[in-house]
């Protein structure tokens, strides 16, 4: 009975080829389709009739409360944005040649985000020619002049220009002219990175970015499975498998009560205390499988897979976790052998995994099985026996027996004319049905839904059109309560979650029929028109959350008592969702709005926490135990202080200094001598307070010899110049007649020749720190008095006498050297220097 073929399946064409038709929508029943081929059913001995392969008749669901309802607090989102479609999407007019046949819809916005990069990421992106052109650029606000206009280019503009440039739309309105020449002068040098290839992969990554929210192959199957524990006739009793946190790596076994009283609505509640496991990665899929009394449990992320094991007397219980070298893409658990799982990679390898023996690989396949589909992505899954498993890629399903690994192969399933395939049609997910039937198979594509018998393989037992937005990743199927019940078979989108029901029976006696047209389930999306309408932004942050991709699919019945079919949804945000059907219809609940209103105010209170800035706590800062502890000595001056609190609560003013009684002046600390200090951490501290902090650490690198060794250079120079200046002033003023001074040496003073021993004492001239005042009777003095000038002030040390002075006069002059004053008699005479080359 249960291994039974039907002794008539329903008249088909066969053919062989590549697929030939094209996705088109037939108008039928309801819109969704054509009852199909018919047969004649001669049960009743009376009288026959033709039986139509879709029979418009089925099974009645209609949902209880009319919307999903979360069914815990939400999940803690992640804090980095997601990042949407519309952002890497350009948007705007792209101009085509008319000899070019591409495809221009959906070109990716590179531009955008390449401009982005060099404005954000700046150091990066010109950080090495940015240093070594760091001394020909003057980041002033005055303009260059001189010679350093030869070497200097001033970029107050450009700094204005980049700072625009963030804030418009279009970077042309905001152009400028030393820009457009920068750009053509440094275009080709100034990048770290040639922009060319930068831009390149740039839009080869911004293109798999967009190719993953589209369609993330790597969450096909669904991280959201439910065991059920016991099931009574008012209570159903199981266990929720599902991801939690903010990187989804939170492994959760949650237990779920439903509580079905009569002429009310039945009630699901959640325990809030689960059993948590933390894995390293995000947890993409979950597979379950009950073998002998016992549940395994096998969890796959990227690089990693683990099982777990789960019985009715006992919590679950690690068992072993391995890792691959290459992104695993699927595994499932053996409903035959307990401890026993496949797992596939994106290299083309099989895996059987036992918890006893470890991995094995049992295939390996290079290349697609039936023609290029340019995918890594690899499927496999078990069948009726325990020993044959099915491959599967984007063109096909074969069967496969491992004890003679590639040599027993069979077709199951190809992408073809064999089964009415349209053009560009590919597999999306896999299922054995082994808990409706022994020998089925569901096999999901973007266009349709096929069930497949292994005994008769290469022929559709059953197809129909979903008509979904979004390819199917996920699919969950429900047994009828008997043999000729409805099977309940969902299917679940990922880009706009969309659930769709669809019912079938037979496979045994009778071959396969679809019951009633297919029924689209309300996702969470939909219930944004049942909502308190709130501000622009807080409506935006619970759009975005419900509007989430999907990330599993799950569902049980009950079959006591009053029968409802419960179905769970989960997002990439972590929040879990669900809705029940029954044979009735309700409206939407005030129960269903309760919790709606309460799981919007957490979502709306976890985003502004997230959000906010930080905020210092007031709480202890004017309590009465440090009041107390301050005032303890003036009991009067606490009262005094309190009420003048008080007052300014009262009248709502800020509170100040003025408004409290002076308490004394703090006694301020020691003055630190730096001297007392010697070691280098002080030293580097005392440097960094007084802003020296970089010339400390040039000299501690050695990087300043150079520049010590000129300043040493130029303070040897002018210490000769100050002794050369005392010598002259000491040994007299002389004067004598002779050609005038060159201009050399009236430029630089450290080349004045020395005087003659001919010399004569005259009157001295007075001299003051603002100039040099010649004297009418002693013209010769004025280039001695501009000598001892110099020595006066330290600035005039380096300066140079005036041009001016020099030619005031047309009298020739001559270098004399005196004393200011006369020397006494009691003191000796000293000897007087020669001067002279």
């Amino acid at each position: 009975m249960a291994n039974g073929f039907p002794s008539l399946l329903f008249p088909s064409y066969y053919s062989t080829g590549p697929p030939n038709g094209r996705a088109s929508c037939n108008t039928g029943v309801s819109g969704w389709g054509e009852y199909g081929q018919v047969r004649w059913d001669s049960s009743d001995c009376q009288q026959g009739e033709f039986v139509p392969l879709h029979c418009a008749k089925g099974e009645n669901w209609e949902p209880v409360e009319g919307i999903p309802i979360p069914l815990l607090p939400p999940n803690a989102a992640c804090r980095v944005p997601n990042v949407s479609i519309q952002e890497l999407t350009f948007h705007g007019s792209v101009k085509r040649l008319p000899e070019s046949n591409s495809n221009f819809s959906g070109i990716v916005n590179f531009t955008q985000q390449l401009g982005n990069f060099f404005l954000d990421h700046s150091k990066i992106a010109f950080g090495s020619m940015g240093r070594l052109l760091e001394e020909n650029f003057y980041m002033g606000n005055s303009k260059v002049t001189g010679k350093k206009r030869e070497t200097t280019i001033g970029i107050r503009s450009i700094s204005t220009f980049l700072q625009r440039v963030q804030y418009q739309d279009c970077p042309m309105s905001c152009s400028t002219f030393t820009a457009r020449q920068l750009s053509t002068l440094l275009g080709d040098l100034i990048y770290d990175i040639p922009p060319a290839l930068l831009a390149e992969n740039l839009c080869l990554e911004m293109k798999g970015q967009r190719n993953k929210l589209l369609f993330d192959e790597a969450a096909t199957g669904g991280a959201l499975q439910y065991i059920p524990v016991t099931d009574m006739d008012r209570t159903h009793e199981g266990w929720l498998l599902h991801p939690s946190g903010e990187a989804m790596n939170f492994l959760n076994f949650r237990k779920v009560v439903l509580h079905m009283e009569a002429n009310r609505t039945p009630q699901l509640n959640a325990k809030q205390k689960a059993e948590e496991f933390e894995l390293n990665g995000r947890i993409l899929q979950i597979s379950t499988s009950s073998v002998e009394e016992e549940v395994f449990v096998g969890v796959r992320s990227d690089y990693h897979c683990g099982v777990w094991r789960l019985s009715k007397a006992a919590n679950p219980t690690p068992l072993q976790v391995v890792q691959t070298t290459q992104p695993a893409t699927c595994i499932n658990v053996s409903p035959h052998m307990a401890g026993e799982l496949l797992v596939c990679s994106e290299s083309g390898a099989v895996y059987l995994w036992s918890v006893e023996t470890g991995l094995q690989r049992i295939h390996q396949e290079m290349d697609n099985l039936y023609f290029n589909a340019q995918s890594a992505w690899r499927w496999s899954d078990f069948t009726a026996h325990p020993r044959v498993i099915t491959y599967a890629d984007r063109t096909g399903l074969n069967l496969m027996d491992v004890r003679t690994p590639g040599v027993c192969s069979q077709t199951l399933f190809k992408i073809g004319e064999a089964a009415g395939c349209q053009k560009g049609e590919r597999v999306i997910l896999p299922k054995y049905l082994s808990d409706v039937h022994s020998y089925h198979h569901l096999i999901t594509t973007q266009y349709s839904t096929y069930v497949l018998d292994e005994r008769f393989p290469t022929v559709t037992m059953l197809k129909w059109n979903h008509m979904l937005q979004s390819p199917p990743m996920f699919a969950h199927v429900t047994p009828g309560a008997s043999w000729d019940r409805a099977n309940k078979v969902l299917l679940g989108s990922q880009r706009d979650q969309e659930v769709l029901l669809l019912q079938y029976k037979g496979g045994r006696q009778l071959p396969c029929q679809s019951l009633g047209p297919p029924r689209k389930l309300a996702s969470p999306p939909d219930t944004l028109g049942y909502l308190q309408v709130q501000v622009p932004h807080r409506q935006e942050v619970v759009r975005e959350r419900l509007h989430s991709p999907g990330a599993g699919l799950t569902a049980f019945s009950t079959c006591h008592g009053t029968e409802f079919l419960c179905v769970f949804q989960l997002s990439q945000a972590g929040d879990i969702f669900y809705q029940m059907l029954s044979a009735r219809r309700t409206g939407v609940s005030n129960i269903a709005l309760a919790r709606y209103k309460v799981w919007q105010k957490k979502v709306r209170w976890a985003y502004e926490v997230k959000m906010q800035h930080p905020v210092l706590s007031t709480t202890l800062m004017l309590s009465t135990k440090d009041f107390h502890e301050r005032f303890r000595g003036d009991p009067a001056l606490y009262l005094q202080a309190r009420e003048a609190m008080r007052t300014a609560m009262r009248e709502r003013k800020v509170l100040s200094s003025d408004m409290f009684p002076s308490l004394g002046s703090v006694p301020v600390p020691d003055p630190v001598d730096p001297a007392a200090w010697p070691d280098q951490l002080s030293k580097r501290l005392t440097a960094s307070w007084d802003g020296r902090w970089s010339d400390w650490w040039e000299e501690m690198l050695g990087m300043n010899v150079e520049s010590k060794v000129e300043a040493l250079r130029q303070k040897r120079k002018r210490q000769n110049l100050t002794s050369l200046i005392s010598a002259m002033s000491l040994g007299g003023r002389a004067l004598r007649k002779g050609p005038p001074l060159p201009a050399a040496w009236r430029s630089y003073p450290h080349l004045v020749p020395q005087p003659p021993p001919q010399v004569f004492v005259g009157k001295s001239s007075h001299i003051s720190a603002q100039g040099v005042h010649q004297t009418l009777d002693h013209p010769g003095e004025d280039f001695s008095a501009a000598l001892t000038s110099l020595q006066v002030t330290p600035q005039s040390q380096e300066s140079f006498i005036p041009s001016s002075q020099s030619s005031s006069r047309n009298i020739p002059r001559t270098p004399v050297s005196s004393s200011q004053r006369e020397p006494s008699a009691s003191q000796p005479r000293k000897k007087k220097p020669r001067m002279g080359f």
